[in-house]
């Protein structure tokens, strides 16, 4: 719950700091952007865990503050979830737990440079909703046949809202008419997947994620 309030409190602080914007007279801008997400879990029971490869999508506004601060605010499709490796009656078995969520961070970031290659750093929360979900084992010592499971959604079993914590780095390029970048962010939730968990019990997403994309629109057009 203190994790629930921490992370509302700094959504709020974000948005009004946001809504200075309109006094500023600054441009408000919009961008598309990809990339490939390194997932995990924080569980309490240790399992033999692996990186579980993924991709993510969106969209995004930025809203500056100043020339060198502003809200990103975002509008994401991401995978998440983990891969365990375990040992079965046919062999070596990989389970990938795969989660498709949508996603929204607000973002407070800083720019650091003059009007060539730029670099930033942001920080702030986002709220997921977990949209569906798969289970995949693979048998990579045999020629059997991957078992898929749909994830069957129960409300006394998961929790399909997940409230995330976010850190990113990234590097800025001005182009003629737009802006490319490039950003490495680090995810950690901070809400458990599962519902009606023990106090002492975690089982929480974390992703790591690189990404491209384009900021159309440029001030000193």
């Amino acid at each position: 719950m203190k994790n629930i309030l921490y992370t509302l409190c700094l959504s709020f602080l974000i948005l009004v700091a946001a809504n200075h914007t309109a006094k500023a007279q600054l441009l408000i801008r919009s961008g598309v952007k990809g990339g490939f997400n390194a997932s995990g879990m924080v569980l309490t029971q240790k399992i033999d865990q692996a990186i579980n490869p993924g991709f993510h999508f969106g969209l995004f506004v930025w809203m500056p503050l100043s020339k060198k601060l502003g809200v990103k605010s975002e509008v994401l499709y991401t995978q998440k979830g983990y891969m365990e490796q375990q040992i079965t009656i046919s062999g070596q078995a990989n389970l990938f737990f795969n989660s498709n969520y949508l996603e929204v961070p607000i973002l407070l970031q800083t720019n650091l440079g003059g009007d060539g290659l730029q670099a930033f750093f942001n920080v702030g929360p986002s709220i997921g909703y977990w949209l569906s979900g798969k289970t995949i084992t693979r048998f990579p010592s045999t020629n059997e046949s991957p078992i898929k499971t749909d994830i069957v959604f129960d409300t006394h079993e998961y929790n399909r809202i997940e409230l995330s914590l976010n850190a990113g780095i990234g590097v800025l390029l001005p182009l003629q008419k737009m802006d490319a970048f490039l950003e490495v962010r680090y995810g950690q939730g901070l809400s458990n997947m599962q519902a009606n968990l023990p106090a002492n019990f975690v089982a929480r997403n974390q992703v790591i994620s690189a990404t491209v994309g384009l900021m159309f629109g440029r001030g000193d057009d």
